[in-house]
């Protein structure tokens, strides 16, 4: 059995089980029984079971001796007064204004809305989800890896934060766990939950900037979107033509993207009730120069397009 459908019928991450393998952490033992049963062993005769909390005494010891090496006394034995007087006064000032009354929410840049965050704000409607505290933008473990390091450079630039990347089976979850980068998105007309039912919409003060709507419209097309190859056999000769489709099943998205490229001169059609495309080399070609694509996925085979139409063509993806 595969490590992740191991992981998977325990219900558990791939991660769990590769460190309990590896003994970087040991295994509760519920979950050792469990995982027996599952590949029909019993438990080992040298197996270990040891008390709960059992690392308490050992972490604490540890903690006060770096205590003590980088500051000469054990936890608030020197002018513990003081240190009381001190926290009395955070509380006052700062603590009991937190509706989180036990965690500091860590501060994020706040930027003014620019292009780099249009832009960022296209890649959550289109492949991104927000929670009450975490922004996640899943990608494509193999096609979108490049573009993956892209946004996280994105994040870092605009947010000061770069995401956490879990890989997921064929996946990597991009997580930016901030509850103050949440309250910035909302702020800004973004909302958590599920997209679909909410039937999303891109923010009005990007839907009313032709330059925003462009980066935005990037964003979406680069998560949500495809680039692809169709053949037009006609009269014992095949013709190729190139398409971007861009599919989601938020309407207001859809008549977004559709009707800002009319805007903007593009022949955006609907070919069903979930997609628009732009079906033209022409139009397609404008489109990589006028609002161009920061993934690479669809930029290469755009290019491979141009270079190789009247010959060997990418296959449809």
């Amino acid at each position: 059995m595969k490590t992740t459908d191991l992981a998977k019928s325990l219900k558990i991450h791939t991660r769990s089980l590769s460190d309990w393998r590896r003994e970087k952490y040991t295994i509760p033992l519920p979950a050792l029984k469990n995982l027996c049963k599952k590949v029909g062993i019993q438990i080992p005769s040298y197996t270990k079971t040891k008390e709960p909390f059992w690392y308490v005494g050992r972490g604490a010891s540890a903690g006060a001796l770096a205590v003590y090496k980088k500051y000469g006394y054990y936890g608030f034995s020197k002018n513990p007064e003081y240190r009381k007087k001190k926290w009395l006064e955070w509380w006052g000032k700062i603590g009991k204004f937190n509706k989180n009354q036990y965690f500091v929410t860590r501060k994020i840049k706040r930027p003014k809305l620019n292009m780099h965050l249009a832009e960022f704000i296209g890649i959550v409607l289109g492949d991104g989800g927000i929670t009450q505290r975490q922004v996640i933008i899943t990608l494509n473990r193999k096609d979108d890896k490049e573009y993956a390091y892209y946004v996280s450079d994105l994040s870092k630039k605009i947010f000061g934060i770069a995401p956490s990347f879990y890989l997921q089976g064929s996946v990597w979850d991009l997580a930016i766990s901030r509850t103050e980068l949440v309250k910035f998105l909302i702020k800004n007309g973004l909302s958590i939950g599920n997209k679909v039912k909410q039937q999303v919409a891109v923010p009005k003060q990007i839907q009313n900037d032709d330059i925003l709507s462009k980066y935005c419209i990037r964003g979406l097309i680069d998560t949500d979107g495809s680039f692809y190859v169709e053949k037009h056999p006609y009269k014992n000769k095949v013709y190729y033509n190139c398409v971007i489709n861009f599919t989601n099943r938020s309407i207001p998205l859809l008549e977004f993207v559709r009707t800002k490229l009319q805007q903007l001169g593009f022949d955006a059609k609907k070919r069903n009730r979930y997609n628009v495309c732009l079906g033209k080399e022409e139009q397609v070609s404008r489109y990589f120069k006028e609002i161009g694509s920061s993934n690479p996925k669809h930029y290469n085979k755009y290019k491979r397009f141009m270079e190789e139409k009247y010959g060997g063509v990418p296959k449809r993806s």
